[in-house]
């Protein structure tokens, strides 16, 4: 099978499972943010490490582990991405509509337009640049309707906040195709990074705990499962 027969493959599957992602974290919304994703990464954890294992990956894993230069890179993409996005989409979405706040994080691929001059140092053509003004022209109409005036005071705060994820998710986009790291390992130390931030993060709002209802154990799997273990896998290995 062509590389690019099995990375457009992945492409498509990762763009129709993460367009479901948003409504996941809308539908977390009973749950205390912080525990909802420490609960989610301590699934999304051991169920990464396992598809590592599967994989054939055991060496890689105590490589990337022993070596502190790797494993502080790996698990710094994977905050910049995950934890930029799966908690700040979640927050945002308290105080915007579901669909807004997607539109404003999917400018994402835009934006990485922007950076790959300077981290990859790729040239971008002609075409990438209308391609780019065409995009965050067609942004603008969507949130806008071809006025500022529409934008409340308030939802001007949470877009500029939502903006700021999106460029954390773009740099770590073009991060984790730079460093070419070995996929399934790196999936299962970002989850882990992850783990480890959400644990302490916390503790330290003072554990709040609810209770977990039945309507939220399909996010929580959802996310912690298919987007943080399979989707992540299949988007980044495209992207290579």
């Amino acid at each position: 099978m062509e590389i690019k027969y099995v990375a457009n493959s992945y492409l498509l599957m990762a763009l129709i499972l993460g367009a479901l992602v948003p409504v996941m974290l809308y539908l977390s919304k009973g749950m205390n943010t912080v525990e909802f994703l420490l609960v989610t990464y301590a699934i999304s954890t051991p169920s990464s490490l396992a598809f590592a294992v599967a994989m054939g990956k055991r060496k890689k894993i105590a490589e990337y582990i022993s070596d502190k230069k790797s494993f502080a890179t790996i698990a710094f993409i994977g905050l910049l991405n995950y934890a930029f996005f799966e908690y700040g989409l979640t927050y945002a979405e308290r105080f915007v509509s579901a669909s807004l706040a997607t539109v404003v994080y999917r400018s994402y691929p835009l934006l990485m337009l922007l950076f790959l001059p300077i981290i990859l140092r790729e040239r971008i053509t002609k075409h990438q640049v209308a391609a780019l003004l065409l995009g965050f022209a067609g942004l603008y109409l969507a949130l806008t309707g071809g006025t500022l005036l529409s934008i409340k005071s308030g939802e001007m705060a949470i877009i500029l906040f939502l903006i700021v994820i999106a460029i954390a998710s773009a740099i770590a986009t073009i991060l984790a195709k730079k460093y070419m790291f070995d996929m399934e390992t790196s999936i299962f130390i970002f989850n882990l990074a992850n783990l480890v931030f959400f644990a302490v993060f916390f503790i330290a709002s003072g554990a709040p705990l609810s209770p977990i209802l039945p309507k939220e154990l399909i996010p929580i799997l959802y996310v912690g499962i298919v987007y943080n273990v399979l989707t992540g896998f299949m988007y980044y290995s495209a992207l290579r």
